[in-house]
């Protein structure tokens, strides 16, 4: 855990303590979502978590860091809630406490397919196509996009807006995330007879028309 950044260090720590809880004899079980993505039902999301963030910054920017044969295991947020419950009233029926359930879909969404849809989004909306290039050529195009930002003439609304966008993008010094697979543990299950739903370029399309619109 020394290498670990101070969130995944407070989830383990979170964790730690509800075992004690635990072993002082109170049912405990505890759920780990994957990405917790948007809504399959409307396409809604959350604003404020770096995946957002990320393409946020891409449509933005109109360039994206090549993702190589980078994927996601995104969990959608109703699919997820729903889960739980059904798993909990499992739980309580079966006494199955001291368990550990693992929310990994399988079904992966490669970065190459979510940028695909980004840039036929600009396409349609009269701006240029998302362009694809190495992290080192993406990494001073933004940084140059934000010196020229802080200095545009445009009005503040306008400048602080664009850099919002721009300043998600700050959070990926290193490029796409590689991998984001939950890893199992001791006495953990992982939810095989759970059916997780499929990510299309057609599902990830509905979800950039309803956020970027």
């Amino acid at each position: 855990m020394s290498n670990a950044g101070g969130y995944a260090q407070s989830k383990w720590v979170s964790e730690y303590l509800v075992w004690c809880t635990g072993q002082q004899g109170l049912p405990v079980v505890i759920y780990r979502p994957g990405m917790i993505s948007w809504s399959i039902i409307n396409g809604k999301g959350n604003k404020k978590d770096w995946f957002y963030r990320l393409l946020q910054g891409v449509m933005e920017l109109g360039f994206a860091p090549d993702p190589s044969e980078a994927a996601i295991s995104l969990v959608p947020v109703d699919f997820l809630a729903q889960s739980i419950c059904s798993l909990s009233h499992c739980v309580t029926e079966q006494g199955a406490w001291a368990k550990v359930f693992h929310f990994d879909n399988p079904n992966k969404l490669s970065f190459k397919s979510m940028f695909r849809s980004i840039d036929a989004f600009r396409s349609a909306h009269n701006q240029t196509g998302l362009q694809i290039v190495p992290y080192e050529v993406w990494w001073r195009t933004l940084q140059s996009e934000i010196r020229t930002s802080q200095s545009s003439s445009h009005s503040i609304e306008h400048r602080n807006e664009r850099l919002d966008k721009l300043s998600g993008l700050l959070l990926f010094t290193g490029g796409v995330p590689a991998d984001t697979t939950c890893y199992g543990v001791q006495n953990s299950i992982n939810i095989g007879k759970i059916r997780f739903p499929l990510f299309t370029d057609e599902s990830f399309a509905k979800f950039v028309s309803v956020e970027f619109n």
